[in-house]
């Protein structure tokens, strides 16, 4: 049997293992085997240290979702706790997802009980979407909408720990053979962020540890990143049990188009995690600081004002400082950020696009 016959093994005999022995043995060969076949497309592609692990009923629990991850042992979790790739099956077995998930010491296997978690959870995966923007091309999803079809907590760690995936109904699968290549292609994506992990010297990533550049400071080092990555925008949910609402992340929709319009114009742009932007000359001097708001509020403000402030005295030589508001932006506050020689620039949402307003971009 190939992969997919394997899945659709699982997809069909699932609901049997109860009360048929048989079956249950027919889903136990079926993700041991899985896990070796996925085990040999990584080791395929050059992944030396990878290790699957999952879980399913056996028989004495209907309720527990069935999982098979893959994920690389060397992954340093200081920062973005373990990323595995997965295959989530729906507890009505309606069909499979290909994901790739984020965690802590493969907790799925026991109840969570704290919602904190869950809402860490929840952050998380968002900030790691822009490490796998490269699989939108591949028909991949990253708008939070995976559904389990099961209301238990457990389930809804899985849903909310994703970063990105993708659906295979049980009847496409019949029809269609690509969850291989998707698997390969994810496979890529997961090589390119485990080349991006910026954990110190000794643990650059091969594709960063060549071109990061170290600027020593008095407190602590920060890294002029060598490329820009759009950051995630839309719609997710709330990140605290009392929030009633869905927070709006506009800030990665005003990053992106704002990089895209300096590049456009031959300006080359980087970002990280903790700078939004930095416009950079051909030798990789800093030459503007960016920090974009979402909204006008005094926090918001103080907020930009520290964050520039901050950031320039860690960069290497001076460079211009620029604040991106919108244009309800009070003219106080305008003149607050002149005294201290911060360009203010404002957008307003045409069509639900940032539009900047008199941009001069011989100022930047």
């Amino acid at each position: 049997m190939d992969l997919r016959q394997k899945i659709l093994c699982i997809l069909s005999d699932y609901q049997f293992i109860q009360a048929n022995s048989e079956a249950l043995i027919r889903i136990k060969t079926a993700f041991e085997t899985i896990g070796e076949e996925m085990t040999s497309i990584a080791k395929d592609k050059g992944f030396s240290n990878v290790r699957v692990s999952s879980a399913f009923s056996q028989g004495k629990q209907s309720t527990i979702t069935p999982w098979i991850a893959l994920f690389d042992v060397k992954e340093n979790t200081a920062l973005y706790r373990e990323v595995y790739l997965m295959l989530l099956f729906k507890a009505d077995m309606s069909g499979v997802y290909l994901t790739v998930n984020q965690g802590a010491g493969m907790m799925y296997s026991a109840p969570i009980y704290v919602l904190n978690y869950l809402d860490d959870v929840d952050a998380g995966s968002i900030e790691l979407k822009k490490e796998f923007l490269q699989l939108l091309d591949s028909g991949f999803s990253f708008d939070g909408n995976i559904d389990l079809a099961d209301s238990g907590i457990i389930a809804e760690a899985h849903e909310r720990a994703t970063v990105v995936y993708k659906f295979y109904d049980r009847n496409q699968l019949l029809l269609e053979d690509e969850i291989e290549s998707d698997i390969d292609k994810v496979l890529d994506a997961y090589e390119h962020f485990m080349g991006n992990l910026p954990f110190g010297d000794a643990k650059l990533g091969k594709t960063r540890a060549a071109q990061d550049t170290y600027i020593s400071t008095a407190i602590s080092p920060i890294i002029i990143p060598d490329s820009f990555k759009e950051e995630f925008y839309g719609l997710r949910k709330p990140t605290t049990v009392v929030s009633a609402y869905q927070a709006e992340r506009n800030h990665g929709l005003i990053v992106n188009t704002f990089s895209m319009l300096l590049r456009q114009n031959g300006i080359k742009t980087v970002n990280s995690i903790a700078i939004d932007l930095l416009s950079i000359d051909s030798v990789g001097k800093p030459i503007s600081l960016f920090e974009a708001k979402t909204d006008a509020s005094t926090t918001s403000i103080y907020g930009a004002i520290g964050q520039l402030l901050y950031h320039s005295t860690n960069l290497n030589g001076k460079c211009k400082l620029v604040a991106i508001f919108p244009n309800t932006i009070d003219a106080y506050s305008k003149r607050t950020f002149q005294r201290l020689n911060i360009e203010c620039i404002t957008y307003e949402w045409v069509k639900n696009l940032p539009h900047f307003n008199n941009l001069d971009l011989k100022k930047l």
